[in-house]
């Protein structure tokens, strides 16, 4: 055989190869593209979408409170009203509505008004907007990785894995302005890199135009600039440079046109901060720690732990365990897999790494008692084995972009990756926030860990030789175990929202079925608590009655109904003051457990009373 026949052999091994992956992403992409399509009208619509909604349709918070409250007996269809598109609601009342939310900027609301408009206002409808956004990110994210990557492979996988993820999937579904923030994120690292490359007018112009969609879609793109401008000024090596100079211009620009949304921050500063009043409720360090290490897992696959675990402690466990497993890889690449020209490099990369991993490592060590008993579970046991495996694929694909990547390549991973929970984690630090515990605003760190566990992959695995070694078998086996974990994420939620995504609302549904089974229910609810009724308002039957009380001595004018009544999440104020009437008293029928320290849970009371002491509520009651 001559040496023409083996190379020709190799080209035609390699074609097959090639077309055989592209097919497979391809079925993936279709799975994914069926995993945000299903079930949009059987997700919890929890109270963040609700306020898109009301927002939407031109009503504040307030106003709904007011219109309810003391209203008597309603129904469901008088909760729901205020969610839906009306005439005499114009886009004036959407304005005034969205600048009593200054920390959410307008775009993404304004583009759902008009959505709701062609489309209607049903549930399906309201996520629909979110799904073509979703579906706007896949050609971003492959012009993104033409950018950057010179390899096909590394595009290829990029897509592979966000068809997947678990995490994206779920807020593609979901009422909220994140999928058009993932699109902008994706889209200004395009127009970046080409602006960089090109030079031109009309390439910055194009990155101005990003960077001005970016700012109205989410004041967290601020992060991303900040990434952005560490990314320009290293790879220019610090020096003003033409470069820089567009850059600064493309950003001036950008930040002059968000003056007017910049003046609605300030004159209604106070009502941000009221809004916002969670994200200032003090945390410890190891439960921040906890939430970004479950970050990173819930963007490849949810962990299948059981319900009676100590998840926190399970993912603080994890932390321990994956902070040995970095040390001990930037430990091998510096001195076993990297040249003397690449050891500075990693050592400058990499101990900013390792070294919060340390701290975070003897933090969770000194002040927590760590669930190793939990590892005798066998559902524990396959959940934390898959989450290692995630974390440190995570980890070892950091430190194999920096130790292997071209200046560009790991330059832009890192940025992107680190620039926005750096200045969260240092904001809670400071000042004993909160903010960084959402994974929600993670989303750039998440879309650079996927970039580096691509890289990896599409490296380790691309078909060079006609025959294949078996490093190459490994790393093919674990990209398909990693698409794999994606996809039974995928199918596991088709039918239910994952846990935690919606908050205190995940527990709507056994609510609403304790109250659709009931007879004659009538719910009673204090107004503190009316955004999350409308929210469970989509999950009761017609026949559950509601009463919306202003003030807690109103329960008494509900006393002598023939109604089996029910308290939702009453205050303790209510509690006290039913325990206080002697023909009454009062039962918990569901308390859910909570997920996290500190964390609200809606709860569900029953309303016991003598017998015989009652009256048609509904039909003889009438008040204002």
């Amino acid at each position: 055989m001559t040496l023409s026949s083996i190379g020709d052999r190799n080209k035609t091994c390699n074609r097959i190869v090639r077309k055989a992956w592209l097919f497979l992403v391809i079925v993936i992409f279709l799975l994914g593209l069926f995993f945000r399509c299903a079930n949009l009208d059987r997700k919890i619509f929890w109270v963040d979408e609700v306020a898109t909604a009301t927002r939407t349709a031109g009503y504040t918070r307030d106003e709904i409170v007011e219109r309810l409250a003391d209203r008597g007996v309603i129904g469901i269809e008088d909760l729901q009203q205020y969610q839906k598109l009306s005439r005499d609601r114009g886009l004036g009342d959407t304005l005034n509505a969205l600048m009593q939310s200054p920390e959410h900027t307008p775009l993404y609301f304004l583009m759902a008004r008009f959505w709701r408009q062609l489309f209607g206002s049903s549930i399906t409808a309201t996520r629909s907007l979110s799904v073509a956004f979703a579906l706007l990110t896949f050609p971003c994210l492959f012009w993104l990785c033409q950018e950057l990557f010179k390899s096909p492979w590394v595009k290829w996988m990029a897509i592979a894995l966000f068809s997947v993820s678990p995490f994206y999937i779920a807020y593609a579904q979901e009422a909220r302005p994140y999928s058009l923030w993932t699109v902008m994120i994706v889209l200004s690292g395009v127009a970046l890199l080409r602006a960089i490359r090109l030079n031109t007018r009309q390439s910055w112009g194009f990155y101005t135009v990003t960077l001005i969609f970016g700012f109205y879609t989410s004041l967290l793109s601020f992060l991303v600039t900040v990434g952005q401008g560490f990314y320009v000024i290293a790879l220019e090596n610090f020096r003003y440079t033409k470069t820089v100079r567009n850059h600064l211009i493309a950003l001036g620009i950008a930040l002059i046109t968000f003056v007017p949304w910049a003046i609605v921050i300030f004159h209604h500063w106070q009502l941000l901060q009221d809004n916002t009043t969670w994200v200032r409720d003090p945390v410890e360090i190891s439960f921040i720690a906890a939430i970004f290490v479950a970050t990173i897992l819930l963007t490849f696959g949810d962990l299948p732990l059981s319900n009676s675990l100590e998840h926190l402690k399970i993912v603080k466990l994890l932390i321990v365990l994956v902070s040995i497993i970095a040390i001990a890889l930037l430990i091998y690449f510096i001195f076993f897999k990297s040249r003397k020209n690449q050891k500075a490099k990693l050592l400058i990369y990499g101990l900013p790494i390792s070294t919060p991993l340390i701290l975070i490592f003897s933090i969770v060590i000194s002040f927590n008692h760590l669930p190793i008993h939990s590892a005798l579970e066998p559902v524990a046991t396959v959940g934390i084995l898959i989450a290692l495996g995630l974390l440190s694929l995570t980890v070892f694909s950091i430190f194999f972009v920096v130790a292997q990547a071209p200046k560009p390549v790991s330059l832009f991973i890192l940025t992107q990756t680190l620039s926005t929970p750096i200045i969260l984690i240092l904001n809670d630090v400071i000042l004993k926030d909160q903010s960084s515990g959402s994974p929600r605003y993670l989303m750039p760190f998440q879309l650079g860990i996927q970039l580096a566990v691509a890289y990896l992959l599409a490296n380790k695995i691309e078909a060079t030789h006609l025959f294949k070694t078996r490093q190459q078998q490994i790393w093919k086996a674990i990209a398909v175990g990693l698409i794999s974990v994606g996809i039974v994420s995928g199918i596991l939620n088709l039918g239910k929202s994952p846990i935690y995504q919606k908050s205190r609302n995940f527990h709507n549904l056994p609510i609403a079925t304790i109250l659709n089974e009931a007879k004659n229910p009538l719910l009673l609810v204090d107004s503190a608590q009316t955004i999350d009724i409308l929210s469970l308002s989509h999950n009761l039957k017609e026949k559950v009655k509601v009463g919306i009380l202003s003030d807690s001595s109103q329960f008494s004018q509900f006393i002598d109904s023939c109604q089996e009544i029910f308290l939702f999440n009453p205050s303790e104020t209510l509690r006290n003051r039913i325990k206080d009437e002697a023909r009454i008293q009062i039962e918990q029928v569901y308390q859910p457990k909570q997920l996290i320290p500190g964390e609200t849970v809606l709860s569900l009371w029953s309303v016991k009373r003598a017998k015989n002491s009652c009256f048609s509520l509904v039909t003889d009651l009438k008040f204002m």
